[in-house]
């Protein structure tokens, strides 16, 4: 498994994910493109980082969340990125965009966490 391709990991688990990558500096084509392909039915998932660095970024990120608010979030790096996307309804932070953040991302995705117990 390669440390910077998460669907790699989703495959070792039995998933077969459709990885969409744009770029840091996402424009309004390449924004628009991604948005006419959104499916209505399956799950998204959206990975960002540095989003605070990278407006393009940003709007496509609110751009998918304003169409699906049901899509989860994961902040790949620094957690900054979260406070940035009031309409996420569901954050993940990973604090690293390696291997075993990806493994983990990947695990807990596939509902292999047992999150403890409040007491």
């Amino acid at each position: 498994i390669t440390d910077d391709d998460p669907a790699e990991h989703l495959n070792f688990l039995g998933f077969k994910p459709e990885v969409i990558n744009i770029s840091l500096k996402a424009g309004e084509e390449e924004g628009g493109a991604l948005l006419n392909r959104l499916p209505g039915k399956i799950p998204v998932i959206i990975a960002c980082y540095d989003a605070y660095r990278y407006p393009g970024q940003r709007e496509l990120i609110d751009g998918i969340m304003a169409r699906r608010p049901d899509a989860i979030l994961v902040v790949t790096r620094d957690p900054r990125d979260a406070e940035l996307f009031p309409r996420a309804r569901t954050i993940i932070i990973t604090r690293g965009y390696t291997s075993p953040s990806l493994q983990a991302l990947a695990e807990l995705l596939a509902g292999n966490f047992i999150l403890p117990e409040e007491k």
